[in-house]
């Protein structure tokens, strides 16, 4: 099938519209479509490492993203699919065998990994053994650095040198469909700035006024702003805090507490650590949450 879509930009504009031919992965067998369908990403932590070394060493870093990335994946195994709504096919024909993998296959994620793992590791690329997604190569008698992490089909570039960076992307380039996204300025919801100027030439800084936006907060509301700790010393969150009677739970489960602690979890491993005790304590009551619970939530946005 075809699914039609609207990428906006950074500022809500429109920046493409969007189609992709899709496969009905729900349908697949194991052993017969597929056999391994594992496919690992970077963890959030590495990111912040890349930025770390990036800052140290002065390390110029570009983001690069691979056009279509799933269709640059060979398929092993023999798949076919119904002709796509609107498509012309031949006499005496009902189905398509597919040579690339598409978006919905099982083990799309999986080829794709394997495909660029296989790249880098052509061009010389080392893989750290506690991270399957990071890579690194150092020539030490020209003092070249390179580190790239990897994200499915985005690729966080370092380099020590504009005319290495340069020959990293040429290598990809010649490879791959590459879509350079240049000097890299959001990733997972964070924004990166650069500054030769000052120290550190690159800071994250997640954009939590759209967070909560999207839970409902007031970010102009006096009464949280002018909370200065995460947490209640004087409150201690139980159990016995969460509702008791049946018109207290179906209450409860309007609100999107499990969303907004999802949330909150997200910021305390990305870029604010220093709320990470209070989250974790409202994160062991996302089975049992009453207003109070509900109450410490809020004050940590």
């Amino acid at each position: 099938m075809w699914v039609y879509k609207i990428k906006h930009g950074a500022h809500g504009e429109i920046k493409a519209y969007k189609v992709r031919l899709v496969t009905c992965g729900y349908a697949q067998n194991f052993g017969i479509d597929f056999d391994e369908m594992y496919s690992p990403v970077a963890r959030l932590t590495s990111f912040w490492i890349v930025f770390a070394i990036a800052t140290q060493l002065r390390l110029r870093i570009h983001r690069m993203d691979v056009d279509t990335a799933f269709l640059n994946a060979p398929v092993i195994e023999e798949i076919c699919i119904r002709p796509p709504e609107g498509f012309p096919i031949p006499p005496g024909m009902d189905c398509f065998r597919l040579k690339r993998a598409i978006y919905g296959l099982k083990q799309a994620p999986m080829e794709l990994y394997n495909m660029i793992n296989g790249f880098l590791h052509s061009i010389r690329f080392k893989l750290l053994d506690a991270e399957p997604c990071l890579y690194f190569r150092q020539d030490k008698d020209d003092n070249i650095i390179f580190i790239i992490s990897l994200y499915v089909d985005d690729l966080v570039i370092a380099a020590s040198s504009k005319a290495i960076l340069k020959w990293v992307m040429g290598q990809l380039s010649n490879r791959f469909s590459i879509k350079d996204l240049l000097v890299i300025h959001h990733i997972h919801g964070c924004e990166a700035r650069h500054d030769e100027e000052i120290e550190p030439p690159i800071s994250l800084n997640t954009d939590s006024s759209k967070l909560l936006l999207r839970n409902s907060f007031q970010t102009r509301s006096h009464r949280y702003l002018q909370i200065d700790s995460p947490s209640d010393v004087n409150v201690t969150l139980s159990r016995s805090m969460s509702p008791q009677t049946p018109e207290d739970r179906v209450e409860m489960a309007k609100i999107p507490y499990r969303e907004a602690v999802g949330t909150l979890l997200w910021l305390s491993l990305g870029t604010r650590p220093d709320i990470c005790y209070a989250v974790a304590q409202v994160a062991k009551f996302n089975d049992c949450y009453g207003p109070e619970h509900w109450k410490a939530v809020k004050r940590i946005f």
